[in-house]
Formats: C-alpha cells, sequence, structure tokens
C-alpha cells in the first residue's frame, strides 16, 4: 500500500498494510509500521526524489545543504541504528556521478523541467511546434540510452555486494519497466489504441500483478489499459475532454480487462467523469443503467459513491436553485423578479477561477460609479464547496453584494440554453427582464458602464 504524506511517500512490504499512523513533532517524523521494512521516496524539490529502504526500528537522519539553490539541495541520507549496504540510501548521489546532473536533476527528471530542457538542447522558438517534436524524440532516446547503461550498470554493483537484495529488486524494477515504457509509448507518453490492445495481451499477468508490491509493473500496465480505453477526445467550450460516451461503450462490450483490477476501477473514472462534464440528467442515466448492470456488491458502492451528485435539488432543470452565503435559499427568477424596473449585470464566477476573481477590483469600481443608477449586480457562483465561496467574500470586495452559489449548474436547462460553462461570463438584463446580452463585457472593459447606462 503506497500512503503520501508530504515530502514523504511511503510504500510498505505487506500489500494490505496502509500506513496511517504518522507522527510530527518538530523535523521528526515517526512511521508506524507492521511489515518489516518498507521504501520511502523523499520528495525533496517538485521535481525530483531520492529512494530508500527504512527496516523496522529503523532511525533514519536526512539532512539537505539548505545554502544551496533549491533544486541542487541534493539530500545526505543516513540509517543510525545499523550498518547498510552502500547503495541502499545512497543510489542517486552514485547514479548523478555516474550519469551526469542537470542541476541537480537526472535525466528523467529534466523532462519535467522545461526551461531547462529547452537549454540542454538549444531550442529555437521560432521552428514552432516542429522543433519541440524533435527535441522531444531526442529526449526521450537519450533517456532510452542512460536506462539501457543503467542495467547493466546496476547488475555490477549487484555483483560487487552494494544492495541490499530488496534494494536492488526495487531499483531493478524501476529501470526495466521505465525502459519498456519509454520504448513502447515514445516521447509523446501515449499509445495507438490497437497497439495498447496488443501490449495488454501480451504482458499483462494476474499472479504477477496481485504480486507487484513495488507498484512499477501496476504502473507500466496501467498506462497501456489507460491508452487503450480513455483514447478519445471530444471539443468542449472549455477546451477538450475525454470521450466519455465512447470509452463506456469500450467497457460494456470489453474483453480485455474484464476480470482485471482495472474494469471497476476505469468504470468509476468513466462515470466521475460524466458526472463532471455532462447535464445531470444524462449522467444519472448512465449511473443507474450501469448499477442495474453490476453485481450486487459494486452496485453498492457506486450508489453510495453517487449518491449526494444526485440530491433532489440537484436534479431540477427547470429553475436556476441559488443559495446565499447565510444558506437562505431561493431561485434566480425570484431574485430577478425583485429586480424588475433596473438593469441587471449577473456576474458568474467561482472562487478557484483566477481570471474570474482577477476581475473582481474592476467590478466593484464599476458598482461604485454607478451608485445611485437603476442598476444592480448579481454574482452566482459555480462553487461546489459553499465555504470556499463564502471565505472568499471579503478578498473580492464582495461581501454585502448580492452573492449566490449556484446549486444546480448541470441540471438546470437556463446553464445549457445560454451554455454557462465557461466562466466568468457575464450577462445584461434589461429593466424589463429580458436577457440583452449573454455575453456580455467584462466589468473590465471600456465600454461596459457606456452599454448599462444606454439601458437606463
Amino acid at each position: 500500500m503506497r500512503t503520501n504524506h508530504a515530502p514523504f511517500t511511503y510504500l510498505s512490504i505487506a500489500p494490505a498494510e496502509d500506513i496511517t499512523d504518522i507522527r510530527e513533532n518538530g523535523d521528526t517524523t515517526t512511521v508506524t509500521l507492521d511489515a518489516e521494512w518498507m521504501f520511502v521516496k523523499y520528495n525533496f524539490n517538485p521535481y525530483a526524489s531520492s529512494d530508500f529502504i527504512a527496516h523496522k526500528g529503523d532511525t533514519v537522519l536526512i539532512r539537505r545543504d539548505t545554502s544551496k539553490i533549491y533544486s541542487r539541495a541534493q539530500p545526505q541520507i543516513r540509517i543510525l541504528n545499523r550498518d547498510t549496504k552502500a547503495l541502499d540510501v545512497g543510489y542517486r548521489k552514485a547514479y548523478l556521478e555516474r550519469f551526469g546532473s542537470y542541476e541537480g536533476l537526472t535525466i528523467e527528471e529534466v523532462e519535467n523541467h522545461h526551461t531547462l530542457l529547452w537549454d540542454i538542447y538549444d531550442f529555437d522558438f521560432r521552428r514552432g511546434f516542429k522543433a519541440w517534436n524533435e527535441y522531444g524524440m531526442r529526449h526521450n532516446d537519450a533517456i532510452v540510452e542512460t536506462l539501457e547503461k543503467e542495467n547493466v550498470w546496476i547488475d555490477s554493483l549487484n555483483t560487487a555486494g552494494m544492495f541490499s537484495e530488496p534494494a536492488y529488486r526495487y531499483f531493478k524494477e524501476r529501470i526495466i519497466w521505465s525502459l519498456k515504457k519509454r520504448k513502447e509509448f515514445g516521447y509523446k507518453g501515449s499509445l495507438g489504441e490497437a497497439v495498447a490492445d496488443s501490449i495488454f495481451k501480451a504482458d499483462y499477468d494476474k499472479d504477477r500483478f496481485d504480486a507487484d508490491i513495488y507498484g512499477f509493473y501496476k504502473g507500466f500496465m496501467n498506462s497501456v489499459a489507460y491508452s487503450s480505453y480513455f483514447p478519445k477526445y471530444v471539443q468542449v467550450s472549455q477546451g477538450s475532454t475525454c470521450d466519455w460516451e465512447y470509452t463506456y461503450a469500450k467497457l460494456q462490450n470489453d474483453t480485455l480487462i474484464k476480470g482485471t483490477p482495472f474494469f471497476e476501477t476505469f468504470l468509476i473514472r468513466t462515470l466521475d467523469g460524466m458526472i463532471q462534464d455532462f447535464p445531470k440528467h444524462k449522467s444519472k442515466k448512465y449511473v443507474d443503467m450501469t448499477v442495474a448492470a453490476v453485481d450486487s456488491t459494486f452496485a453498492n458502492t457506486l450508489t453510495e459513491r453517487y449518491h449526494d451528485a444526485f440530491a433532489e435539488e440537484m436534479m431540477v432543470e427547470n429553475e436556476v436553485l441559488l443559495m446565499s452565503p447565510d444558506g437562505k435559499k431561493t431561485s434566480l427568477s425570484k431574485v430577478l423578479s425583485s429586480m424588475k424596473g433596473k438593469v441587471v449585470y449577473v456576474d458568474f464566477w467561482a472562487s478557484w477561477c483566477r481570471p474570474c476573481c482577477a476581475e473582481m477590483e474592476s467590478a466593484a469600481e464599476l458598482r461604485e460609479r454607478m451608485k445611485g443608477k437603476d442598476v444592480e449586480f448579481i454574482y452566482l457562483s459555480t462553487d461546489e464547496d459553499h465555504s470556499k465561496m463564502c471565505g472568499s467574500l471579503d478578498k473580492l470586495k464582495l461581501t454585502g453584494c448580492k452573492v449566490y452559489r449556484i446549486l444546480n449548474p448541470k441540471a438546470a436547462k437556463f446553464m445549457y440554453e445560454y451554455n454557462i460553462n465557461l466562466i466568468p461570463r457575464y450577462m445584461l438584463i434589461d429593466k424589463n427582464g429580458k436577457i440583452v446580452n449573454d455575453n456580455a463585457p467584462r466589468p473590465s472593459s471600456e465600454e461596459i458602464e457606456r452599454i448599462i447606462m444606454s439601458l437606463q
């Protein structure tokens, strides 16, 4: 079981062990472990980590030279209570000495550090996307070459007695499956659907999968299976999203992964995607259809998982339901009805939306300039978490304004009729309650004040 606890990731060799007893006291972390040993991944900067083995009862001292630039501050890891094989805790340092360091990163880690990658290959932006593909292929080839050399080198180190047996197996497995993925996937990191199917048929072994305590084989097979079942994308207003209906249909007709750990996981991932991207009535149809088709245990899991997603008020289609910061419920039609005789400027936003929040300073200035005029401003949030909306009001200068959270954004026909799924979005309603501009200028625009005044 892999347990994340920044800046560490713990991997117990006991398949069923979920490491949850993690206590911190100052700069000391105490982990309770049932298994005899575990692997620890120390994430010492955003792009790099250092792996080592800790046995039950070990005291591990980790030091990093904080005087160095963050990315170059390689950790010094020592186990104090016993003698260890030289590379059980020092493999990363030996690797960098052997194969080179790119500002403290390995050649694989450089891939996540684009500015450094551009420097290494003297990237010419004027050559555009074609050049980026060429450099991607060059870098992937360099990684494959290094992995092949590392694969031979690590065997020689093991022969020389530099590893304990579990450490050697761990690092060796990582090399094998990293190398295989690089060769199969190339620099793009994805596979054609037919290719993925053939690789899965050739490489999947249930016994090996179940016994894979390191997770590298599981990770490779997951990537292959994902390429097979999530290969198609469709355009939406926000850009693109997975073609969930294609994936769902393929899973229903599946002959490849049914009976493997992927099937139910991928089915849940597909239903989650539908709930995120589809109108409520459409996603509910797929959830209900799935619950009716699977065994009772899995059906109960799905019913419990999606119970809140289809709460009664969230399924209302003919009205936009709203909740004010103090928890009072109303509807958009009631709010707009109370504003008849005034121009209404509607702002669709969310606390997590940076462009939305960037406009709020201008929105406050616009409200100030419009004081005394027949105009109202309402702010409709698409936040899923009511507390996050409320917690942002002071910072965004919305305290005291007419602010509401939309309770049924995925069900309300109004939201789909006006295609309000990309925010920020603004709307102007005249004094008679008629929508005169369903994609009005932003508060920061030069023309918005003139347009509002023309409706007075």
